[in-house]
């Protein structure tokens, strides 16, 4: 398990994937839940009308054989991620429809600050 505060700033999401690794995946899991982690946080940083001391806690969990469960709250003022269609020639905007394709099941919870959580199922 892996419980990780961060400052809500721009390096939060490199710092956050640098402790997946924390996790005992094979090198495909690692992988997919990295990219989910990087985008979550990212989402959390730009989206969440972050102030200078708002606060990213991530959590991460290898549940049972086959799950890996990712939280990402943002302590800011709650919003609702919801993915969305991208032009074909905008640089981002991917990351909640990679978070869809990619896990198994994902939801938004809101309770005065905001968790996406998402769950991974395990290649070995």
């Amino acid at each position: 398990m892996v419980e990780l505060t961060l400052p809500a700033e721009p390096r939060a999401a490199a710092v956050a994937r640098s402790h997946v690794r924390d996790l005992p995946l094979d090198e495909e899991t690692l992988e997919v839940v990295s990219l989910l982690v990087t985008e979550l946080v990212t989402n959390a940083v730009r989206h969440g009308r972050v102030a200078d001391d708002t606060r990213i806690t991530l959590h991460l969990d290898v549940v049972g054989d086959d799950l890996v469960h990712v939280d990402v709250v943002n302590e800011g003022p709650a919003f609702a991620p919801q993915p969305r269609k991208r032009a074909v020639d905008c640089a981002g905007g991917m990351g909640l429809q990679l978070v869809d394709r990619l896990s198994e099941r994902w939801g938004v919870e809101n309770d005065g600050s905001t968790k996406v959580w998402l769950e991974v199922k395990r290649t070995t």
